[in-house]
């Protein structure tokens, strides 16, 4: 069994090797007992309608581009704030919203982003990813991840573990913050700044270890820099003694269109650090191949 390290934004410890880490399936009952229903309603029809209601939020929520409030929602909904409020409390409770930092805005939840990312036709960017990633940890020897975007979030969609007795495993649904992460960084170097200067005063960074960044002019700088080198490093800002490296992958492979993705090595900073070179235009190098494959699809 593998050793695993202590969590960190760009790769995060589960449970051991073998260890079934799956959320228990929410009963109906709990979601369904929230819903203020018509008492003279049958019980088939109520059942229905606060499921319909469920579902409709969850897709009101998927269809944005921003995390929205409660007033949104009911608004979007047709709903009463009060009904709202009591599916959306057990909504997130369950995992399927998450709860903004501010407490009163929702996004797509980790536990709902876990169930789409295990069925069995994955995404085609982790389809194709997945060899080219496999070539990348048999030569590096360490563990390789695909992140997306989700908000002022990073998405783990896909994973190739390092061989090593001690490696990095992130599990794939996890949100983790971008200006921490190497991914993350691609995505913050990829805006605008004036954009990125709101999304760090909404959501403010906070420190995981001495390193952290978690001034915005630091960010600021941080996403220029990353921007003019082209990659992005995460040297212990996560987790002390963990060092990533993320290349990104643009539509089309190019460089000057929109960043779909970002690829990342991660390992032990006692490991990554004597190689960390290689690491670049291996990581580099296997960005560009998944785009253009992607391209050709």
């Amino acid at each position: 069994m593998a050793e695993r390290l202590p969590p960190s934004p760009d790769s995060v410890s589960p449970t051991p090797i073998g260890v079934d880490d799956a959320d228990a399936e929410a009963p109906a009952n709990e979601i369904i007992s929230d819903v203020d229903t018509a008492a003279a309603a049958p019980a088939g029809n109520s059942q229905h309608r606060a499921a319909k209601r469920v579902l409709e939020l969850i897709e009101i929520v998927a269809a944005s581009d921003r995390p929205l409030s409660l007033s949104e929602l009911a608004r979007r909904a047709d709903l009463p704030k009060s009904t709202t409020h009591s599916l959306v409390h057990t909504l997130a409770s369950e995992g399927f919203l998450e709860r903004a930092s501010d407490g009163g805005h929702y996004s797509l939840g980790g536990r709902l982003l876990r169930l789409l990312i295990q069925l069995p036709q994955r995404f085609e960017l982790s389809r194709v990813a997945r060899p080219v990633m496999q070539r990348l940890v048999d030569e590096i020897g360490e563990t390789s991840l695909i992140g997306v975007r989700r908000g002022d979030k990073i998405l783990y969609v896909e994973q190739v573990e390092a061989p090593q007795f001690i490696r990095y495993v992130a599990p794939l649904g996890e949100l983790r913050p971008l200006y921490c992460t190497s991914i993350g960084k691609l995505f913050m170097a990829n805006m605008p700044a004036s954009e990125l200067r709101t999304l760090l005063r909404d959501h403010p960074p906070h420190s995981f270890t001495t390193y952290t960044k978690t001034n915005i002019g630091e960010n600021l700088a941080e996403a220029r820099a990353v921007k003019e080198r082209g990659y992005g490093l995460n040297r212990e800002e996560s987790v002390s003694g963990v060092t990533a490296i993320a290349a990104p992958i643009h539509q089309a492979g190019d460089p000057e269109a929109p960043l779909i993705a970002g690829l990342a090595l991660v390992g032990p900073s006692d490991r990554m650090g004597p190689k960390l070179e290689q690491a670049r235009e291996l990581v580099l190098d296997a960005g560009t191949q998944i785009a253009l494959a992607v391209r050709s699809r």
